[in-house]
């Protein structure tokens, strides 16, 4: 097998199997809902609080201190939420609904390239039926960021030692660094991403340079 072949043309078929696989999951993540209207649990009610804070304070801020203390990012998606859908508890479940359908494309994508397509639209299959995602799906904790940016961030990575382009780099780079922003346990994560650096720097010595 050669490098990348994972990554082989995909057959025509695949993208709308894909899009079925999204549907189903974003059915899946929104189902419910409407009955957690106007509930908010503790740890939601201080996320809601800090980002509304943003927004009668726009600032730069990565680090919460309230609550046992949390990192930056999910506040800033919740107050862009609270902008556009308005001031409600019903904002941060679609936050939360919404991450959770682009976590399910980011897990697809990792599969792609670790397994090809077939592999990938498996993943994304039992990620979309999967408890533990489904719960998370419904209530707005910081946690759901962790596998979105992992996801993408070692899909990037991947393909950029694949492929040597610098644009899936950065894109690995700068999905590596909001990862550090999302959730405390996804520093494991960005070490074994950075385990995996060394490892390519170590064994391809005409890459180490740059």
């Amino acid at each position: 097998m050669t490098r990348g072949a994972p990554e082989a043309a995909r057959p025509a078929w695949t993208l709308l199997l894909a899009a079925l696989v999204l549907l189903a999951g974003a059915a899946v993540y929104v189902d419910g809902l409407a009955a957690m209207r106007g509930m908010l649990q503790h740890d939601e009610a201080y996320y809601a609080v800090n980002a509304l804070s943003l927004l009668e304070q726009p600032r730069l801020q990565f680090f919460f201190p309230q609550n046992t203390g949390r990192e930056a990012l999910w506040m800033y998606l919740l107050a862009g939420g609270l902008a556009l859908f308005g001031v409600q508890p019903w904002t941060l479940r679609v936050v939360a609904a919404l991450v959770a359908i682009v976590t399910l494309a980011a897990l697809l994508r990792l599969g792609r390239v670790l397994f090809g397509w077939r592999g990938g639209l498996l993943a994304a299959l039992a990620l979309a039926g999967l408890y533990l995602v489904v719960h998370n799906s419904h209530v707005a904790f910081r946690v759901l960021l962790y596998p979105l940016f992992g996801c993408l961030a070692l899909a990037f990575l991947l393909q950029a030692q694949r492929h040597n382009r610098a644009a899936l780099w950065r894109a690995g780079g700068v999905c590596a660094g909001l990862l550090a922003h999302t959730y405390t346990a996804a520093h494991g994560w960005l070490a074994l991403l950075a385990a995996l650096c060394l490892l390519w720097a170590w064994r391809d010595a005409g890459r180490r340079r740059g």
